[in-house]
Formats: C-alpha cells, structure tokens, sequence
C-alpha cells in the first residue's frame, strides 16, 4: 500500500482519474496493466454509482466491456445479475435489492457495492492494481473497518495500493 496524503484539491482527483484511464495525458507517457485495474472513486454517488440504474447493473458497469456480460451489442442479463448477487452476498450490501434503484443504498452499502465491483472479478482474478481515493469518505465507523479490511486483504492477495487521502488517521492505520 501507497499513499498520498494530502489535503484536497492538489491534483489527487487527476491523478486518480489518470491511473483509472478516466483522463488523457496532455503529454509524457503512463504504462500500466491494459487488465487489472480497480477503481473505488472520490465521489460514490457523482462517480461512483448510477443512481437511477438498478444495483445489478452498477454491479457489472465497469465490466460491460467482459465477454463474461456482453455478446456483441446485448448484454448477458443472467450473467450480469449472477454477478450482482455475487457481490451483494460476498460484500454484505443490503437495502435495495438488485432491481432497486443504487441511489436507495446508504453510503455503506453503496461503497460495499463500489468495493465488490472493483475486488470481484467475473472470473475472480485479483485486480493488479486498486486506485482507493478517499475510500472511507463520510462512513460510519463500522462501515471504515471494514472497508479497510477489505484493502488489507487485497494487499494480502498480491494486489497494489494506491491510497489517496486527507485523512492522516487512514493513511497511518493503512
């Protein structure tokens, strides 16, 4: 685990964004993994769910482009939504249920559902990379244990960290 603290504003969003492939280079040069990369966005309502999507689709929404979800133009529904419940059971979401719309889910739930789609692979390959910025943002402390358990075991898993925070207290127990 990597970190950059920091207090906002000072280009974490960009770099964040830059790594997720969410942003263009205006010059120089990134490599990284074309596979293997996991995003738990800043901002889970604005970037990182769909509101008015149901959760099953923002289960698989980073993933349209997995053979796993789509044949050509259409989508594997069943695929989609097996992965879905896949998530919700393994990551403990509740609220909504898979036709509910993700707006309905707390802010725990909602980042247990961003957390699941970034961590569970359709095929359960680990991500190489997970690009956390401020993953812990306005949860209850129940809510941040376990999404620090959750990076903790990644880590063990083999995966890379990258922790953008504000908060020293998260970058230290990290």
């Amino acid at each position: 685990i990597t970190a950059i603290a920091g207090a906002s504003g000072n280009g974490q969003l960009t770099l964040g964004e830059l790594l997720c492939g969410m942003r263009r280079l205006d010059a120089g040069r990134l490599q990284l993994p074309e596979q293997g990369v996991a995003r738990i966005p800043e901002d889970r309502h604005g970037t990182g769910v769909i509101g008015d999507l149901p959760v099953w689709e923002n289960a698989v929404l980073e993933r349209l482009r997995s053979p796993v979800f789509r044949r050509g133009p259409w989508i594997r529904r069943q695929a989609a939504r097996a992965h879905a419940r896949a998530i919700e059971e393994a990551f403990d979401v509740r609220g909504a249920g898979l036709d509910g719309p993700a707006r309905a889910l707390s802010g725990g739930n909602m980042q247990e559902l961003i957390l699941g789609r970034a961590l569970l692979a359709p095929d359960r390959s680990a991500p190489r990379l997970i690009v956390a910025h401020q993953p812990t943002w306005g949860l209850d402390v129940g809510a941040v244990a376990y999404v620090q358990e959750q990076l903790l075991a990644a880590r063990d898993d083999g995966a890379a960290v990258l922790l953008i925070s504000d908060d020293l207290d998260e970058v230290l127990a990290l």
